[in-house]
């Protein structure tokens, strides 16, 4: 399988690619069999294949689903290539296993401590628009971080999502500050 981070292809899919499923245009992705191309479509993608069929979703941060689904049995993950970004986390996993967890309970913690501090604030900047204020008044955030540390936050947030998807990791808590870039 092959995921291109490239501009979409303009041209119409012929009824073989129209295999995916189709939320909103995304990046194409491709599956090749013994280096042959045999199926293309744009992201969230579902390719039939003997046995079952291959399902494919990113989000703005990389891969969150690669699995093979059988027909009537339990979806597993795909290894990715060794030499996609996805790959490259895995030997890292493999080669230095307690660093590897290390850096993902890191980024699980930033991402919820980005949660925490990020939805006071949200809510104010809500209950300060006039409908909002009208209907269930307003509400004045605990947290008030200066523009250097949300800044900050929304790099470490990013970096630590980046991690999350390379890792094809997903949790619906963890990951709540990043689901509305999602395709799935």
């Amino acid at each position: 399988m092959h995921y291109d981070a490239d501009e979409l292809s303009e041209r119409e899919p012929d009824e073989e690619e129209d295999s995916g499923l189709r939320e909103e245009a995304a990046s194409p992705v491709a599956l090749y069999r013994d280096g042959v191309q045999v199926h293309r479509s744009d992201l969230p993608a579902v390719f039939p294949v003997p046995g079952g069929r291959i399902e494919v979703a990113t989000t703005l941060y990389g891969l969150s689903r690669m699995h093979f689904v059988p027909d009537g049995g339990e979806a597993h993950v795909l290894r990715p290539h060794p030499h996609s970004p996805e790959g490259l986390r895995a030997s890292f996993a493999r080669r230095a296993p307690r660093a590897s967890r290390a850096v993902g309970r890191i980024a699980a913690v930033v991402l919820l401590a980005g949660l925490a501090l990020t939805l006071p604030q949200g809510l104010e900047t809500v209950t300060e628009l006039d409908l909002v204020r009208g209907r269930i008044g307003s509400f004045t955030s605990p947290i008030d971080l200066p523009a250097w540390a949300n800044t900050t936050l929304v790099i470490m947030t990013t970096l630590a999502a980046i991690e999350r998807a390379l890792t094809l990791r997903r949790h619906w808590l963890i990951d709540i500050d990043t689901m509305w870039t999602g395709s799935d």
